[in-house]
C-alpha cells in the first residue's frame, strides 16, 4: 500500500514533462531504474508520449528487459519517433533476446545503401548468432569499411576470430575494440569469457571488474556470473562465494544463481540446498 501511495503521489506532484526531465537527468547520472520509475508514472498520465517511451525502451534496454525494450521501443515508432533512429535498438535488442531471424528478416527488408555500420554490425552479429560464419565477416567488413573505428565491428571479428580457435586475431581484435571504446561492457564481458575460457584467470578478473565499473542493471549480474565462474573454475572459493552470493540475491529467480551456488557447493563438498519456491 505505501509503495502504491508513494508512486500516486509522485505521479501526481509533477507534470509528465517534468518527470521526463528527471528521468534524462537519470539516465545521464547512470541511474536507468530511477528513470524507469518516473518513466511509467509520466506515461500513466500521458500514454501517447512518445518520447517517455522511447526513453524507457531505452532504459529497459539497458536494465537486460530486452523483451520490454522490444515493446517499448516499438510502440514510440507507433507514436512518431523516427523508426530509422530506434531501428538499432530495437534489433539489439531482439539480438539480446535470442531472436537472431527477427533481425535478419528486418534488415532483409533494407536496401543496401540503407545500411551505415552499425546495421552492418548488427547483421554480422546476427548472422554469428546463426553460425554463418562466412556472411558475417563479410558484414563486419562492410561496417568496418564505412567506419573503420566501429568497435562493435571489431568485437564481432574477434567473435569470429574466438569461434574459429584464432586465439592471436581475438586477443588482437579484443584489443582493438576495446582501444576504441573503453567503456564497452559488450566487449568487457566477451574478453572475459574469451580469456576464461583459455583459462587465463587473472585477464577474466580483470575484464569481469571492468564490465562491472561500467555496467548499468543486467550487465553487472552478468558480470558478477562471470566473476563467480572464474573464482570457482580458479579454484577461489572465497572470491566464489561473494560474488554468487550477490547473483543469488540481486537475480533469485535465474536458473543460472542457483547452478553457480550448486557448483559453488560440490566443489566445497556440502549439499547445496535451493532457495527456490515449489
Amino acid at each position: 500500500v505505501a509503495a502504491v501511495l508513494v508512486f500516486a503521489l509522485t505521479a501526481g506532484a509533477r507534470s509528465p514533462e517534468e518527470l521526463y526531465e528527471r528521468a534524462q537527468a537519470s539516465a545521464t547520472a547512470g541511474d536507468p531504474g530511477a528513470a524507469v520509475v518516473d518513466l511509467k508514472n509520466a506515461l500513466q498520465e500521458r500514454p501517447d508520449y512518445g518520447a517517455a517511451r522511447r526513453l524507457l525502451g531505452e532504459q529497459y534496454l539497458r536494465l537486460g528487459d530486452s523483451a520490454s525494450a522490444i515493446k517499448e521501443l516499438q510502440r514510440a515508432v507507433e507514436l512518431g519517433e523516427a523508426e530509422r533512429d530506434l531501428l538499432p535498438l530495437i534489433l539489439r535488442a531482439e539480438l539480446d533476446n535470442g531472436n537472431a531471424p527477427a533481425v535478419l528478416e528486418r534488415l532483409g527488408k533494407l536496401s543496401a545503401d540503407d545500411f551505415d555500420a552499425t546495421l552492418w554490425t548488427l547483421r554480422g552479429d546476427a548472422l554469428l548468432d546463426a553460425r554463418d560464419i562466412d556472411a558475417a565477416r563479410a558484414a563486419f567488413g562492410n561496417a568496418l569499411r564505412l567506419d573503420p573505428k566501429s568497435a562493435d565491428a571489431h568485437l564481432g571479428l574477434a567473435r569470429i576470430a574466438w569461434t574459429s580457435n584464432d586465439a592471436g586475431t581475438a586477443e588482437r581484435e579484443f584489443a582493438r575494440a576495446l582501444q576504441l571504446a573503453p567503456g564497452s561492457v559488450r566487449a568487457w564481458l566477451a574478453k572475459g569469457d574469451f580469456a576464461l575460457s583459455r583459462r587465463q584467470f587473472p585477464a577474466a578478473v580483470q575484464a569481469f571488474e571492468a564490465a562491472l565499473e561500467n555496467g548499468r542493471g543486467f550487465d553487472r549480474i552478468r558480470a558478477r556470473i562471470g566473476l563467480s565462474r572464474t573464482y570457482i573454475f580458479s579454484g577461489d572459493k572465497e572470491k566464489a562465494q561473494v560474488n554468487v552470493d550477490v547473483v543469488l540475491k540481486r537475480a533469485p529467480e535465474m536458473a543460472m544463481s542457483h547452478y553457480l551456488a550448486a557448483l559453488l557447493a560440490r566443489q566445497a563438498g556440502r549439499p547445496r540446498v535451493s532457495s527456490r519456491r515449489r
